[in-house]
């Protein structure tokens, strides 16, 4: 007689108890996983934190690097500023790497540059070169030996200008005339520009306050805000740009509280690009402005003078 139970069948016991224990694992090794997920996900959210928190110290260190060199001269603590931002590029991923490494490059050009009015041939020959070297230079590097295209000198000559542009332009024209007298009367800065009343003087004048004009927004614009919007947001690209535009400028010769209109001029001119993607447009409000500058010169160094009177009143 059979001690077996009716319907027992060892083989399907076996498989049933495997099949249990099999679910067991899975149910306790799914919450496991589930939390090696989440775990992971907040590593790598937290490394991409940290590596933004790393590029926005990165581009904080070359805006001061730039203050110093260019906008106060103190060169020593700018080059030292100059070794540390590029000792924080090997912390840094290649591309972003790189990409600053050709604004330090720019930054080391304009810091050996004698950036100032004088009119003399050998000066604009020696100006000039640095300046079209950190414009050409980078469109080229990235071209040619990165393999990059996204800059791109966005011109946009045929479209059609929105009544905000229109706006702007008027607005800026209108102040520009006002507040750079205002700004020569208060301050004397005039002096910083050297010229007379000569026609070679004059188309010497002129020609390089349109060059340093149009170059303005060449470099600022189209390369520095083109470089750093490419790897951290707009506003903060905007606000190291315009750093970069004011030291300049206040290093060319505007000096005083000049740099307090020159800043927001510049955070404009960049948002206005970043709507209309224009470099022509501008271009043009700059020239504008350097145009009324061109008068408000002449007016300031010889106010008695016909032409003064003619131009400006």
């Amino acid at each position: 007689m059979s001690l077996k139970p009716y319907g027992f069948n060892k083989a399907a016991l076996i498989r049933r108890l495997r099949i249990s224990f099999t679910g067991c694992i899975l149910a306790f090794e799914s919450p496991l996983s589930k939390a090696k997920s989440y775990m992971g996900e907040a590593v790598l959210t937290l490394s991409k934190s940290a590596r933004a928190h790393c590029k926005f110290q990165s581009v904080l260190l070359f805006c001061l690097t730039t203050v110093l060199l260019v906008g106060l001269q103190i060169k020593s603590a700018g080059w030292f500023c100059m070794l540390l931002g590029l000792f924080s590029l090997t912390l840094l991923d290649r591309e972003f790497a790189r990409n600053t490494l050709l604004l330090y490059a720019c930054l080391a050009i304009l810091a050996i540059t004698p950036i100032n009015t004088d009119l003399s041939t050998q000066h604009i020959g020696i100006m000039g070169m640095s300046l079209v070297s950190v414009v050409v230079g980078p469109y080229f590097i990235l071209c040619y030996a990165y393999k990059q295209r996204f800059l791109q000198l966005k011109l946009h000559f045929k479209r059609r200008w929105s009544k905000q542009e229109w706006g702007y332009l008027v607005l800026i024209v209108v102040l520009a005339y006002w507040g750079l007298s205002f700004y020569f009367k208060t301050t004397n800065a005039f002096y910083n520009w050297s010229f007379t009343l000569t026609p070679d003087s004059i188309t010497r004048l002129l020609f390089g306050l349109l060059a340093v004009g149009i170059w303005d927004e060449l470099f600022f614009i189209s390369i520095v805000l083109g470089l750093l919007r490419k790897h951290i947001p707009f506003r903060y690209a905007n606000i190291a740009q315009g750093i970069l535009f004011t030291s300049f400028l206040f290093e060319l010769g505007f000096t005083y509280w000049a740099p307090l209109v020159l800043y927001p001029f510049a955070l404009v001119q960049g948002y206005f690009f970043k709507i209309t993607e224009s470099l022509f447009y501008v271009i043009l409000v700059h020239v504008s402005v350097d145009l009324i500058l061109f008068l408000a010169l002449i007016k300031a160094h010889y106010p008695d003078s016909l032409l003064a009177c003619l131009l400006l009143t």
